[in-house]
């Protein structure tokens, strides 16, 4: 499929769309606060700021009415088999269903047609559950790493270690390994582990949604007050999480498959 196929594709999903309106809306955010920091032209910075306002509320616009899907989601995911993929991916689609609620709710309160007193209240139960959605989803990544590391580990063991270099225990009847690895035969391990997971090509997209989440999780913990970050540094990690989701979309092959 060729460049132009492609970006037809993208333009005719609402979901593509958003993921393009997210990445320009950071990058605003960003050279906003670069310009800035720089003291340059204020009008050109107070232009970049109204690009990502409208960003921002066209988003919220392209998300209206999207919680039934991920209420689907959550009944799709409800019935897979392998229990922790059941409940992390559920409550990651039913946290993301409250989060669209509330949200749709912000938005139809910004643009006049309907009324909300207690607006930050519902502005901070709406990151709580942005929040929860990202902790489940870096939970979802960091259990494959692992199982990754163990999986990749015990092959280089089983290549590394021959029979002779195990003995047999009398008392549990299991072999065990009478290699006693030093600090640094550790230390290169863990790197020949390292260089293992990273020239996989198989393993590109576990470790693209791991670094997107990452960069994400911060986000609503600036929103909620538990850190603080300046708008440079929250348009930068914006800017990452929204390229590798425009990435996923626009190549499926880099999207993570549950």
């Amino acid at each position: 499929m060729d460049f132009s196929t492609k970006l037809i594709a993208l333009n005719s999903k609402s979901n593509g769309k958003d993921k393009i309106f997210r990445t320009v809306q950071y990058a605003c955010k960003l050279f906003w606060y670069i310009l800035w920091r720089s003291k340059s032209n204020k009008e050109f910075i107070e232009k970049l700021k109204i690009i990502e306002a409208v960003m921002s509320s066209t988003r919220k616009a392209l998300r209206f009415g999207k919680t039934h899907e991920m209420i689907m989601n959550a009944l799709n995911s409800i019935h897979l088999q392998d229990h922790f993929y059941r409940y992390v991916l559920t409550f990651c689609n039913l946290n993301q269903s409250c989060y669209l609620i509330i949200d749709n709710l912000l938005w139809l309160n910004s643009i006049n047609v309907i009324k909300i007193k207690n607006k930050e209240v519902y502005s901070k139960w709406c990151n709580k559950f942005w929040l929860f959605s990202s902790i489940l989803y870096l939970a979802r990544d960091f259990h494959d790493l692992v199982e990754l590391i163990s999986l990749v580990n015990e092959r280089i063991k089983r290549k590394s270690e021959p029979l002779s270099k195990y003995r047999l225990d009398e008392q549990s009847g299991a072999y065990i390994s009478t290699n006693k690895s030093s600090g640094s035969t550790n230390k290169f391990k863990a790197l020949n582990i390292l260089r293992i997971i990273l020239s996989n090509k198989k393993n590109q997209p576990l470790l693209l949604d791991t670094v997107k989440n990452a960069a994400d999780i911060f986000l609503p913990l600036n929103s909620l007050g538990y850190i603080e970050l300046s708008p440079g540094a929250q348009g930068l990690l914006g800017l990452i999480s929204s390229l590798l989701s425009l990435l996923f979309v626009w190549d499926s092959t880099y999207k993570l498959k549950t």
